[in-house]
């Protein structure tokens, strides 16, 4: 704990410098000093990561940073704090105490512009969230264009239902069955486009088309693998933002949490090599607690 490190200044000087703070400022920026660069590019939602550099600073030390960046994080979060739990008035349905949260949370997304993973165990009503918050956008003037919405196959008709039950103002478009393709010019004029992980890839080029105010996930852990065909086809879409909604984000090991996040907010938590080794080596086989801490820090905006 008490180990220094003489950091040379120049040919003669050395300065000692406790290794445990050195450690803490290094952290943050790991996979950034892999390759020594004169400029480092840092991705609007890792501004978080400048919180982390400061609060390390040894007593006296100063960090200059630029205000909007310095608290991005802390804004982000007092955003879900103040935002609206109004539920909107066309949503026939009662939410419970912490669904007005979820509803909170998810406008204070909206009002960023980043999208999150919103992580309800299963019966807890993740649905029923969603929709209100789609009901309040178009209340809001700001779904100008469609959302789309993936599910399971099995669940189309649960979304068809509780689509129709609890906001028959939204007009939705569903894409099953082999006469889809006749559905898909009248993509722009409607409120919510509801498709499955096993059609999107072969409606990719005609949904290329149009582009989407938002994305939904449902059971997201459908798409943990980087590598499916319904993930590549999503990425390939005009999306502004991506929600993913799952009972399990977590199941077997922390590429699986990373693999939603990146696609809720691209950009997090860097790409899957360097969160493997900055991340998933480090706390799953180091028990790296520091490390831990920094993750759960990290994600904590974007994860309810």
């Amino acid at each position: 704990a008490d180990a220094v490190w003489y950091a040379p200044v120049d040919a003669r000087r050395r300065v000692p410098v406790r290794i445990a703070e050195l450690r803490a400022l290094l952290a943050p920026l790991a996979e950034y000093l892999e390759k020594p660069r004169e400029c480092l590019h840092l991705p609007r939602v890792q501004a978080g990561r400048i919180e982390e550099v400061s609060a390390a600073m040894p007593d006296g030390g100063r960090m200059d940073a630029a205000e909007n960046l310095r608290g991005f994080a802390t804004r982000l979060r007092e955003a879900a704090a103040r935002a609206s739990d109004a539920v909107p008035a066309a949503l026939r349905a009662e939410l419970r105490g912490y669904q007005r949260e979820g509803l909170r949370w998810l406008s204070a997304l909206a009002e960023a512009g980043v999208g999150g993973v919103l992580a309800d165990d299963m019966g807890l009503g993740k649905t029923l969230q969603l929709i209100a918050h789609l009901l309040a956008l178009k209340q809001a003037g700001v779904l100008a264009q469609p959302a789309l919405v993936v599910v399971p196959t099995s669940l189309v008709p649960n979304w068809q239902a509780e689509l129709a039950r609890f906001a028959p103002d939204l007009s939705v478009l569903t894409l099953v069955g082999p006469q889809r393709a006749e559905a898909f010019a009248a993509l722009g004029t409607c409120d919510v486009v509801l498709s499955s992980y096993a059609l999107l890839p072969r409606d990719v080029v005609a949904l290329r088309r149009q582009a989407f105010a938002l994305a939904v996930l449902d059971e997201a852990q459908q798409v943990k693998n980087p590598r499916t065909l319904a993930r590549r086809a999503l990425l390939s879409l005009r999306v502004a933002r991506v929600l993913c909604l799952t009972g399990t984000p977590l199941e077997n090991h922390l590429g699986e949490l990373w693999s939603q996040v990146d696609l809720a907010v691209p950009g997090l938590l860097g790409d899957e090599h360097a969160f493997r080794r900055f991340y998933r080596i480090p706390i799953e086989k180091q028990h790296d607690a520091d490390c831990q801490a920094r993750l759960n820090q990290r994600i904590a905006p974007f994860i309810l």
